[in-house]
């Protein structure tokens, strides 16, 4: 008997609704089927439907597309990080089986009415923390869960971003919509810190943010099309595209065309915490958005009594190295992974599979409202910490 088709609509047909669309058709073939979009921008976004040759009603609200679509299995959730709350809330009495997309609110004030709303939610959430569903961290996950390395004792991650300038680029530059890249970017790394620590969550954090390259005094609006310095400037769209990312960008980066020397930028392009855990291990974090592309990317490092656990997570291709305590001088053990292409080293490819599962009712939720919400708290905590600058209870210890 086939599989009968699962039918979705997204909120916010943006650059990660997107990466879902092709996901959706690159890991799942014709199983779902995105029957409409709830976009504003209503011409941009059937220009981005075309584009990926998917045929789906537009609707500008969400209102309008809940009156007239009668036959969904399944949300998306992929509006701006500031409206995850509102979008959450006009699709709620439907009832049915959310993705949303991470981090789960970008305003603080949105944050604490949207958490407690979410776990009370009666349908399945699956948050879009596809880090987790990777093969090198599932992986990873297993080796400590053995012992491979005994007792964990501490964490060191750090965040080498050489594509930080698209976080300069558009609305993300402003902590009015995203509060911080503690919360947009780090959330994965904290989720994934939760995950090798065993779901122990954070209790206090120390936090610094600084914004040592991007934002100045160039005018808001100003796109790298219409600067007279396009091809001048190291930093403008066509000289990234060209030096840096060294391939056709397969989907248009909605919103994300300015110039990163804008002043309205203020948030932070250079952090670092400490953090300690409920189970007594301590940790370190450290994200940099104006790094080479040439460098590692993720680096993660876990320490245990009787050895260490590196994941050199890479851009293409990533490697688990396990060093125990008492070997030979040189002596390690190597896992290697291939990401094939896809995006976040092939978490993406899991995360839809699991959606399907869970729209099936076959699957439960392998990212958790509950675990999102503890990594979004570090986030907060280490925001309060930069203001404050004193250590800041995470307010779910």
């Amino acid at each position: 008997m086939s599989e009968v088709l699962k039918k979705i609509v997204i909120l916010g047909f943006g650059n990660r609704a997107q990466c879902y669309a092709r996901e959706f058709r690159n890991s799942l073939g014709n199983k779902v089927q995105i029957v409409a979009v709830v976009d504003p921008d209503i011409q941009g976004a059937k220009k981005r439907l075309n584009a990926l040759n998917i045929s789906a009603t537009v609707y500008s609200t969400p209102e309008a597309m809940i009156v007239a679509e009668k036959e969904i299995d399944g949300i998306i959730i992929a509006t701006p990080d500031n409206c995850h709350l509102e979008s959450f809330r006009a699709v709620a009495v439907l009832n049915k089986p959310i993705l949303m997309e991470k981090p789960l609110e970008g305003n603080a004030g949105n944050f604490s009415e949207l958490a407690p709303e979410l776990l009370a939610y009666k349908a399945p959430i699956l948050v879009g923390h596809c880090m987790r569903h990777a093969p090198i961290f599932k992986k990873a996950k297993a080796l400590l869960d053995a012992e491979v390395i005994g007792k964990i004792t501490s964490m060191r991650f750090v965040q080498n971003c050489h594509y930080g300038d698209v976080f300069f680029r558009g609305w993300h530059r402003k902590s009015e919509a995203i509060t911080s890249l503690y919360l947009e970017k780090a959330s994965h790394d904290f989720d994934i810190m939760h995950m090798m620590n065993g779901d122990n969550y954070a209790e206090s954090v120390f936090a610094f943010s600084k914004r040592y390259k991007y934002g100045g005094d160039k005018p808001n609006e100003l796109t790298c099309a219409e600067c007279p310095e396009e091809v001048s400037c190291p930093e403008s769209v066509l000289n990234q595209q060209a030096t840096i990312n060294g391939m056709a960008v397969t989907v248009e980066r909605v919103g994300r065309n300015k110039c990163v020397w804008a002043q309205e930028a203020d948030i932070g392009d250079d952090e670092m915490c400490m953090i300690e855990f409920s189970n007594g291990v301590q940790g370190s974090y450290i994200q940099t958005f104006y790094t080479p592309a040439n460098y590692k990317g993720r680096v993660y490092t876990v320490i245990g009594e009787n050895g260490v656990l590196d994941i050199d997570v890479g851009h293409h291709h990533g490697r688990i190295s396990v060093h125990q305590r008492y070997a030979t001088k040189g002596d390690s053990t190597n896992y290697d992974f291939d990401y094939l292409g896809r995006n976040h080293y092939n978490g993406d490819t899991y995360i839809v599979r699991n959606f399907l599962g869970i729209m099936q009712g076959t699957e439960q939720p392998f990212t958790t409202a509950a675990a999102a919400i503890a990594a979004e708290n570090i986030g907060l905590a280490a925001v309060r910490s930069v203001k404050s600058r004193q250590l800041e209870t995470v307010e779910n210890s």
